[in-house]
C-alpha cells in the first residue's frame, strides 16, 4: 500500500495545513498588533537610579486610533503577553514580577528594580509574545527601543557624623582662627531691610547693625580628590565614600 494510502495523505495534508494556518495567524496577529498599538513609552522612577535604592519601571503601549476597531484592539490586548528585558545589574540578579493591566486603548507593564552596581545598564526593549491557537508556532515581537539607565553609586548620609567637624573646619585654618562664617555672610543694615535678618551678636560686637546677606554663605565649597584603586571591590567602596562626602 505504501505511503500513498488515503489515511497517511490526510494526516500529512492536515499537518501542513496546521502549520500554514498557524503561520498565517501569527503573521496577522503581529501585523495587527503593530498597526494598532504603535506607541511605546517607558517611565523609570526615580531617574537616575541609585545602588541599593528600589526603583520602578512602567511600560505603556497605546493605540493609534480612537473608538474605531475597539473590539479588535481589546481582543488583541487580551490574547498577547508582554514582558521586558532588564540587565541583571538593574534587577539585583533576581527575577522580577510584573503587573500587567489591559484596556482597549492601551496596556501597561509595571515592575520593580533593585540596582546592584553603578554605571549605565540596558533596559528593554519590551517583548510581546504571541502564538497560534494550536500552539505550533510562537514569536516574540520587540516594541519600543533599548534604553541605557544610569545608576549612581550608593550614598551614605554623613550629616550627623560630620556636622561638628565641618563647623570646626570652617573656623580654623592651620591653627589660626579665620572670620566666622556668620561675619562673612553679613553686610551693613540698609533702610527697608527685614529686621528678622539682623544678626544681633555680630551687630553688638561690631558696634553697627549688620544683616545676613546670604544664608548659605557660611557653606564653603570643597573639592574631593579620589585616588582610584585597582581592585573592583575597593573601587566601588571608594567611589561610594567620595559620593557621600
Amino acid at each position: 500500500m505504501g505511503l500513498a494510502t488515503p489515511p497517511l495523505v490526510y494526516v500529512g495534508v492536515a499537518m501542513v495545513a496546521a502549520v500554514a494556518v498557524g503561520g498565517l495567524w501569527l503573521t496577522l496577529s503581529i501585523n495587527g498588533f503593530l498597526s494598532r498599538f504603535p506607541f511605546a513609552r517607558r517611565e523609570v522612577m526615580p531617574h537616575p537610579l541609585t545602588v541599593g535604592v528600589p526603583g520602578r519601571v512602567t511600560v505603556t503601549i497605546s493605540s493609534s486610533s480612537g473608538r474605531r476597531g475597539r473590539t479588535l484592539r481589546r481582543a488583541l490586548a487580551d490574547s498577547l503577553d508582554i514582558r521586558e528585558q532588564a540587565a541583571a545589574e538593574l534587577t539585583g540578579g533576581m527575577s522580577t514580577k510584573a503587573t500587567v493591566s489591559r484596556t482597549a486603548e492601551a496596556f501597561s507593564l509595571s515592575y520593580s528594580l533593585l540596582p546592584s552596581r553603578r554605571g549605565r545598564w540596558p533596559l528593554g526593549p519590551a517583548l510581546v509574545h504571541s502564538a497560534d491557537p494550536l500552539g505550533i508556532m510562537f514569536a516574540d515581537t520587540s516594541v519600543g527601543g533599548e534604553e541605557l539607565i544610569p545608576v549612581w553609586p550608593s550614598v551614605v548620609d554623613l550629616t550627623a557624623a560630620a556636622g561638628a567637624l565641618m563647623g570646626h573646619a570652617d573656623r580654623v585654618v592651620l591653627g589660626a582662627r579665620s572670620p566666622s562664617p556668620d561675619d562673612a555672610a553679613l553686610r551693613d543694615y540698609r533702610e527697608g531691610d527685614d529686621m528678622r535678618r539682623v544678626h544681633w551678636p555680630s551687630s553688638a560686637r561690631k558696634g553697627t547693625m549688620l544683616v545676613r546677606s546670604d544664608e548659605r554663605a557660611g557653606k564653603r565649597p570643597a573639592t574631593v580628590l579620589l585616588d582610584l584603586p585597582r581592585e573592583s571591590a575597593a573601587l566601588e567602596w571608594s567611589i561610594s565614600t567620595a559620593a557621600s562626602i
